[in-house]
């Protein structure tokens, strides 16, 4: 996706509603949720995508932003869309919707709920009330005690087969590829996986290799999200990684 993707609209509980109306004030924008649409749906007519997983090569790059905005965007063009966060370790969807995090994705792991009553519902309305779409939200749940115990569980499989029923698509979220090993575990067990990639914050070598180590792990890459994409850079410059699942990091 080119353009201004990621951090464009604030956390809360009203943020999805910021972001519908910055997609409605924002051509270039809307054109590039569109755009990044219709790519997913021409390679659906390919291969199967339904479930599919967004993940970067370091943090900062804006992919929760991406793909939160990219459900909201498939929600209100009613396609059935489940969004879940598979960030066990640092979880922020649930603040960036503004919703409960008391279950979600660990439990239902954990088998301690349904992921049907773990689903959030968030209805999308115009301004004139009326509602156009619906999106569905499993946050990660409280942040566990051992993210990759959680996703090594031999439950995984049946969990990610148990959530994707009943949906056109669901889309993850996890952490960066090359902070933790975490979206390796998932990669094998879903469709495709979507690098994004912010030209300001990577190198050309770190997308390079978070796309080896997807392959490495039996996962597909089917696509790369630019994000905020500058022609004027003749390149992308590197900002180091500064233990981002450390003591104050934030994303």
């Amino acid at each position: 996706m080119n353009g201004n993707g990621g951090g464009s609209f604030r956390a809360g509980p009203v943020a999805y509603r910021s972001f519908l109306q910055l997609l409605d004030a924002n051509e270039a924008l809307q054109q590039s949720y569109e755009t990044l649409m219709t790519s997913l749906r021409l390679l659906n007519d390919t291969r199967a995508l339904k479930v599919l997983l967004f993940t970067s090569a370091r943090p900062g790059e804006g992919k929760t932003t991406v793909v939160t905005g990219l459900a909201l965007a498939m929600a209100r063009a009613e396609r059935r869309v489940l969004l879940v966060d598979a960030d066990l370790r640092r979880p922020t969807m649930h603040r960036l919707l503004g919703l409960d995090n008391t279950q979600g994705l660990v439990d239902i792991i954990g088998g301690h709920v349904r992921g049907a009553d773990a689903a959030h519902t968030v209805k999308i309305s115009e301004a004139t009330g009326s509602t156009t779409g619906v999106l569905r939200v499993v946050t990660a749940g409280r942040v566990a005690a051992s993210a990759l115990d959680t996703l090594q569980s031999p439950l995984l499989t049946d969990v990610i087969r148990e959530v994707a029923a009943g949906y056109d698509v669901v889309l993850i979220d996890s952490p960066p590829l090359l902070a933790v090993s975490d979206p390796l575990l998932l990669a094998p067990w879903v469709d495709g996986v979507v690098l994004v990639v912010n030209t300001g914050v990577v190198t050309e070598a770190d997308a390079r290799h978070a796309k080896e180590r997807v392959d490495q792990a039996g996962g597909r890459v089917v696509g790369v999200v630019m994000n905020r994409f500058d022609e004027q850079l003749h390149g992308p410059s590197f900002h180091p990684y500064h233990g981002y699942y450390g003591r104050g990091a934030t994303r």
